[in-house]
Formats: structure tokens, C-alpha cells, sequence
């Protein structure tokens, strides 16, 4: 194991409450170092116009999806032409995907950048999408037909879960089933590897590793909106503010009495009602249900990763347990 992972495998251990800001760098370090130049060698973008170039080098440079594919692959056997291309594949179609995330919700800023559509425009957005995503598929699909047609299906969840969240939006279809099966389509890159690597690999390994991802990416999803209870940001009520039945509303909608529920339907989507929303989500004691709920799904996951801990190599470890962390409800584990 090299002295990078040594390092982030010493900062997964650290509690919760501590910084992780330098576990964070030496992982951009690692997939700058390693991989970043070879992804950019097979693309020929230009920074100053190119939409997925700036969010893939500048937003998503942490390389998860990048590192966890890639060594997965390479854990099975496959070859390291094979698991790069795999790989960046995911990483570039997963940040294609926050291009029209941000599109949809017509969000201005993310994570204090401004959002690609703003700053290129829509329609240079959308053939940069399409653009991209046809030249890495194309190239992955003459190396292997069958991680092409994983990393398609995966573009298709996603884009599928766009269409769900709308019609949850308009039909109101805010059921906890529902949101599990929209948290799976989102996290659809994640989800389809284990789904693919089981069909190639059907072994007992395999089938937890699989459920592992399955359930640390709903978990994952889950935790996602909670970032309305803690972070007094305008950014943290998109889902209100858009209407979206996340986790949190659903759970709200349950408990609701008559007057509360008037008021909810009166303001819920409306631009600058989201705090009247959240207070109603605070006199519910909603925060605590969900984080239950989230902490179910992330516990089902650990059962299966510790099936499977001990026979993946260390690194492989590492990057499990660190693509996996659903950080702003403080659910960490240490192993």
C-alpha cells in the first residue's frame, strides 16, 4: 500500500469531530498524480469552453467514483487499460450528470463555484454533455462491450431519476418506496458496477460487496437533504424551495395535523417560504426520524462490508470505506 493510502487510511480512523480536509487533498493528490493527466489525454477539451472540463477538474477532482471503479476492476483481474477507461467513464458521465442536476434546479452557485450552465450557457452545456459521453463510450466499448453497456445502463438510471423527481414533484408521489427506488437511480454509477461486477464475478464476495454499495449509496442519497437541519444556507433549501418530496417531506407529510398540513401545502415550493417549511419540519421532530432511517441503511451496509473486509486488499478498503461516508448526518464508522 503506498504512503498516500497509508496516510488516508490512518485519517478514516480519526473521530468524527476532526477535520478530514487533509484525508480530502491527498486523495485529489493521488488521482491528479496517477490519473487525471491520462483522463484528459484521451479528451480533447479546452478549459476555457468546455463545461465538463470545469466541473470535472475543478468540482469533482476527488476522483471517488474514478478510484473505486478503477480498483475494483483491477481487484477482479481486469486489465489496467481496461479499469482506467471504466474508470474515467464513470467519472465523467457522473459529472455530466451534476451539469443537468444543476440545469433542472437551476442553481447558480455549487459548493461556491459557479454552476456551469451560468457560466457557459445551456446549449454549450448540453453538446459538451453529449460530446464527452459519446467519446468515452465509444472508447470503452471497443476495449469491452460489456463495461460499456454498465456504464450506458448507469447514464440511463440517472437520467431516469430526473424524470422520477419530477413526477414526484407534480403527482405528488411521496411514498418512502418511492425515494428508495429515485435514491437508486441516482446513485445509479455506484449501484450498476456492483450489479455488473456480480454478473461477471457471481460470487459470495461479490453479492456483499454489491449489497454494500447498494445500501452506503441510499444511505448516501438519504443523508443528502438533511443538509436543511444544519447549514443555514440558501443552497440547503433548493429541495423546498423546488418542491421536491425528499426524505424529510415525506416523513413530514405522515404527521402533519390538518391546520400544519394547509400551511404546508400553502408555502412548500414557493420561494421564500422555506423557513415556514422548516419550521414545521422542526416541530415534527423530523431530523431525528431521518437520520434513524439513514443510519438503518448505512449499519445493513457495514454487515455486508464486514463479509467482505478481509479479502479485498487494503487500499481496495480504503477506498470502500472512504466513497462511502455519509458525512453531514455524522454516521461515520470506524473499522
Amino acid at each position: 500500500m503506498n504512503t498516500d493510502f497509508k496516510k488516508f487510511y490512518h485519517f478514516l480512523n480519526l473521530q468524527p469531530s476532526r477535520s478530514m480536509t487533509e484525508e480530502k487533498m491527498l486523495a485529489i493528490r493521488t488521482f491528479r498524480k496517477k490519473y487525471l493527466k491520462k483522463i484528459l489525454k484521451l479528451i480533447p477539451f479546452n478549459w476555457k469552453s468546455e463545461p465538463t472540463y470545469y466541473i470535472l477538474n475543478i468540482r469533482s477532482n476527488t476522483g471517488k467514483l474514478f478510484l473505486l471503479g478503477y480498483n475494483l476492476l483491477r481487484n477482479a483481474g481486469e486489465s489496467q487499460k481496461l479499469c482506467l477507461l471504466v474508470g474515467t467513464a464513470l467519472e465523467i458521465l457522473s459529472t455530466n450528470s451534476l451539469i443537468l442536476d444543476d440545469i433542472i434546479d437551476d442553481d447558480i452557485l455549487r459548493q461556491g463555484l459557479e454552476a456551469s450552465h451560468i457560466k457557459f450557457g445551456i446549449a454549450r452545456c448540453l453538446i459538451s454533455i453529449n460530446y464527452t459521453n459519446t467519446l468515452i463510450l465509444n472508447k470503452l466499448k471497443k476495449e469491452s462491450e460489456f463495461y460499456g453497456k454498465m456504464v450506458e445502463k448507469s447514464w440511463d438510471e440517472r437520467l431516469e431519476s430526473f424524470a422520477i423527481e419530477d413526477l414526484m414533484k407534480r403527482k405528488k408521489l411521496s411514498s418512502l418506496k418511492n425515494y428508495e427506488s429515485l435514491a437508486k437511480k441516482i446513485g445509479a454509477f455506484t449501484i450498476e458496477l456492483g450489479n455488473f461486477l456480480y454478473e461477471k464475478f457471481p460470487d459470495m464476495k461479490v453479492y456483499h460487496l454489491k449489497k454494500f454499495l447498494e445500501y452506503s449509496t441510499i444511505a448516501w442519497v438519504f443523508d443528502d437533504p438533511l443538509l436543511v437541519f444544519r447549514e443555514p444556507m440558501s443552497k440547503s433549501y433548493s429541495d423546498i424551495r423546488n418542491g421536491y418530496y425528499t426524505l424529510p417531506i415525506i416523513l413530514l407529510l405522515k404527521k402533519l395535523k390538518r391546520n400544519d398540513l394547509k400551511l404546508f401545502k400553502m408555502n412548500f415550493g414557493k420561494q421564500g417560504k422555506e423557513k415556514i417549511i422548516l419550521k414545521l419540519l422542526k416541530k415534527y421532530s423530523i431530523e431525528e426520524h431521518c437520520i434513524k432511517i439513514v443510519k438503518d441503511y448505512h449499519i445493513t451496509a457495514c454487515r455486508h462490508l464486514d463479509k467482505i473486509f478481509r479479502e479485498f486488499d487494503k487500499e481496495t478498503r480504503t477506498i470502500l470505506i472512504w466513497q462511502s461516508f455519509v458525512s453531514k448526518a455524522n454516521l461515520k464508522y470506524r473499522w
